[in-house]
Formats: C-alpha cells, structure tokens, sequence
C-alpha cells in the first residue's frame, strides 16, 4: 500500500479513530470487515449525540438559555465519546501465552456490555425530559400551572414596597421539568413505552457489536493480538541480545538461544 493510499485511508477513518480504534490495525482487516465496523462505529456515535441531545433539552427545561443546554449537551456527548475510546483502546480480547491461545481467545471474544451498562443507564434518565416533546397534549396543564403562579405572585406581590414584576420573568420562562414529569406519569404505560423506544434507539449499537457485526470485531481483536505478540518478540530478542553482551564473558555462560526469557514460551 502506498503512502498516499495510506494517509487516505487514515482520513477516511476518522470516526473509527474518534471511538478509540488503532488506523494501523484498521488497514489489515479486509474492507468487509471494516464497513461493518464503521456502520458500529457510526452507531454508537449517533447514541452519543441522541443522549447529548436529550441532555441538552433537559437542561434547557431547567434553565432556558443557551448555556445550560450547551454545558449539559456537551459534557454528556464527550462523556459518552471518551468512554467508548477507553473501552475500545484499553478493551478487547484476552492475550494469550502463545499465538495460538490468543486466536482461540478472539474466536470465543465478545465485548463487554460495560458500555452497554453506562449507556443503559443514561438513557433511561435521560428518556424522561426527551420524552416530553411527544407529550403535546400536556401544554395546556403546564401553562395553566404557569398561570396559576404567576397570579399566586402577583397577588403575594401586591403588599406595600413589593416588586410585582420580580420573579415574572423567570415563571413566564420557566419549563416546570418536574411538573412536566408529574404530568406524563400519570399514563406510566406510554411513558414506559416512550422509555424503551428511546432506550432501544440508545442500545442498538450494542446489539449490533454483539450479534451483526461480532466476526468484524474478532477480525480487529486478532490483528491486535498479533501486533501485541510481535512486539513482545521483538523485546524478548533485545533482551536475549543485552543478556548475551552481558554475560558472555563469564566461561559457565551459554546463550539463550532458545526457551522464554519473560517466563513464556515461544509461539
């Protein structure tokens, strides 16, 4: 492969990079197994942004304005992004002793559901305020809840040396998250279902790393496993090289020519 070939492979897979796959061991899987990888690859990256957005709306809900949602939006998506670039570089199958037991490892491999876990978790707390904009028919309750207050205070505000117009903006703003909640679970079975659509959207990719996409992944984990052993080769020759230099002047020495340094045997 040419070094231009190469650098535009390396561009083309940025999302794959972006999530923590190694572009070296990407270009020694066959491209089948690698556009299902990047189909997984975009799949967990639209969960990422659809739990980003949900938190974006929730915490427009709590403090309309653009800081809020831009803060919460973010911290939700890097969250989520640096998760699964941790799981996919520190992650994958185990290393055997020889080359042979770590074939058979990434035959048996499948990954973690820790992501799964996390991601699981996020988005069914994340679902209640996503949720609320398929609830239209509970504005009506909000604003006249919204209403209600305000008058509360107007009247509370109408005693001597009191502002009428304080707090006006704020409820006239307000999005009542908790009282939106309240509202939407009093039908706890389409919140439930809502729930696990959403749930079912976050997780997808999940079942796609599992079950679709499952041979590519062990395709990437050996090319891994191989990088991994030619490197400990290559460091068990420079050790056996340092040995030999120093200690081939003593007479009861004899080279290590064969058998472990690191306490393993050869593949």
């Amino acid at each position: 492969m040419s070094t231009r070939s190469t650098s535009s492979q390396a561009e083309s897979e940025r999302v794959l990079a972006l999530l923590g796959y190694e572009r070296d061991l990407l270009f020694s899987i066959s491209e089948k197994h690698l556009g299902t990888l990047r189909a997984a690859a975009l799949s967990w990256l639209v969960a990422c942004l659809v739990l980003g957005a949900a938190a974006a709306f929730a915490g427009w809900l709590i403090r309309p304005g653009v800081a809020a949602p831009l803060v919460g939006g973010a911290s939700i998506t890097l969250f989520t992004v640096n998760l699964l670039r941790v799981f996919h570089s520190g992650g994958g199958s185990k290393l055997g002793r020889t080359m042979r037991e770590s074939e058979d490892a990434c035959r048996r491999y499948r990954p973690s559901l820790i992501p799964a876990l996390a991601f699981g978790v996020l988005a069914v707390i994340l679902a209640q305020p996503a949720q609320i904009p398929f609830w239209p028919d509970i504005e009506p309750e909000v604003e006249q809840h919204r209403q209600a207050l305000i008058e509360q205070h107007s009247i509370a505000a109408a005693g001597p040396g009191a502002d009428a117009e304080y707090y006006r903006a704020e409820l006239e703003a307000a999005g009542f998250p908790a009282f939106r909640l309240k509202l939407i679970w009093q039908d706890p079975k389409r919140a439930v279902r809502l729930t696990f659509a959403i749930l079912a959207l976050v997780l997808l990719p999940v079942f796609w790393s599992q079950f679709f996409a499952i041979e590519s992944v062990r395709a990437y984990e050996l090319e891994r496993s191989k990088r991994t052993h030619q490197v400990v080769s290559r460091l068990d020759k420079g050790v056996r090289g340092e040995i030999d230099t120093l200690l081939g002047n003593w007479e009861t020495y004899r080279p290590l020519s064969r058998g472990p340094v690191f306490g393993r045997p050869s593949a």
